[in-house]
C-alpha cells in the first residue's frame, strides 16, 4: 500500500504506520518505535518552522526569499560574513534559522567563546555554534581548529563576523584565511533593519593576483547595502542611494505600526469567533 506524504521546505513526514504495519507482521516493536519517533520528530519540526515563522510576521520581518532559499540548499561549501551591530542581530538570526530548518542545516555560527562558559553552552551547541578565541587573543589557533574540523566535511556553512565584535572595528583576516584553507568561496549574510529582511549576496571568489584589500572592497561594495540596527557601529557604512531612501528614518528591530495592527487583527478574529462559535 502507497505511503502518503506531508511535505514542506523539504521537511517529510511517513503515514498510514497501521496499514503498513499490517502489511508486514514480522516488523519488530523497536521499528514500530522508531517509526512513531520519526514522525513525532518531524510534527514537532513542522510546528516550531511555522511558530517561528509566526513571530517573524508578527513583528514585521520577511520570509526568506524563495530565490535565497534555492540558492543555499545547493551551496555545499561556504564561509558566510555575517556583520553585526547588536546582540539583535543574533537573535533575528535565530528566528531565521528555526523558521527554514533546511536551509540552515549546514549552519555553523562562530560565536564568543565566553558562551562556551556558562549555563548556556548546551544550548549553543545545539544551534551548531563555533566558539571562537578571544578578540584579545589573537593567533590563538582558531583558522586551524576550525579548518582541522571541517576539512572532511562534505557540506558547511561556516557563519562568521568580520569585526570579531560588536563595535565600529576593522575586518579582520580570519574570514579570508578560512576559506583559503578550506576552498571554498564567500558570501555574505545580513539582517537589514530597513527592509525587514536577511540579504544574501555571494560567491565571491578571489582571483590569486588580486590584492586581499581589493577583494575585501568587492565584498564591502555589497555589505553597504545591508542597514544595522546600529549604523554607528558598522565599519563599512551604507551606501549613499539607501541613505537618501531612507532619509531620517531610525532602524528599528520592530515595525510598530505593523505589530499594533496584526495583534488587533488577531484579536479581533479570537473575539469574533467567541461571538459566532461560543
Amino acid at each position: 500500500m502507497n505511503r502518503r506524504f506531508i511535505s514542506m521546505n523539504g521537511l517529510k513526514m511517513n503515514g498510514n504506520h497501521v496499514n503498513h504495519i499490517k502489511s508486514k507482521p514480522s516488523l519488530s516493536l523497536s521499528k514500530i518505535i522508531g517509526y512513531v519517533e520519526e514522525d513525532i520528530l518531524i510534527l514537532i519540526t513542522l510546528a516550531s518552522t511555522y511558530f517561528f515563522r509566526f513571530l517573524l510576521w508578527l513583528i514585521g520581518w520577511k520570509q526568506m526569499n524563495p530565490a535565497i532559499c534555492e540558492k543555499a540548499k545547493v551551496i555545499e561549501k561556504a564561509v558566510v560574513i555575517f556583520p553585526h551591530t547588536s546582540s539583535w542581530d543574533f537573535m533575528v538570526l535565530i528566528l531565521y534559522k528555526f523558521s527554514n530548518p533546511v536551509v540552515f542545516k549546514d549552519v555553523y555560527i562562530v560565536v564568543k567563546p565566553q558562551f562556551f562558559e556558562g549555563p548556556l553552552k548546551g544550548f549553543f551547541k545545539y544551534l551548531k555554534c563555533i566558539p571562537a578565541t578571544k578578540y584579545e587573543q589573537k593567533g590563538g589557533g582558531f583558522i586551524k581548529r576550525t579548518t582541522d574540523l571541517f576539512k572532511n566535511k562534505e557540506r558547511f556553512h561556516i557563519m562568521i563576523s568580520p569585526e570579531g565584535r560588536r563595535i565600529k572595528t576593522a575586518w579582520q583576516s580570519g574570514y579570508y584565511r578560512l576559506s583559503e584553507q578550506l576552498k571554498c568561496p564567500v558570501y555574505i549574510v545580513g539582517t537589514c533593519y530597513y527592509r525587514k529582511e536577511i540579504m544574501f549576496f555571494g560567491p565571491f571568489n578571489k582571483n590569486p593576483l588580486e590584492p586581499l584589500l581589493s577583494f575585501e572592497n568587492r565584498i564591502k561594495e555589497r555589505a553597504k547595502l545591508i542597514v544595522p540596527l546600529i549604523p554607528e557601529n558598522k565599519f563599512v557604512g551604507t551606501s549613499e542611494s539607501l541613505l537618501n531612501k531612507i532619509k531620517n528614518k531610525k532602524p528599528t528591530l520592530i515595525n510598530k505600526k505593523k505589530v499594533i495592527f496584526r495583534v488587533l487583527v488577531l484579536v479581533s478574529m479570537f473575539v469574533l469567533k467567541i461571538l459566532l462559535f461560543g
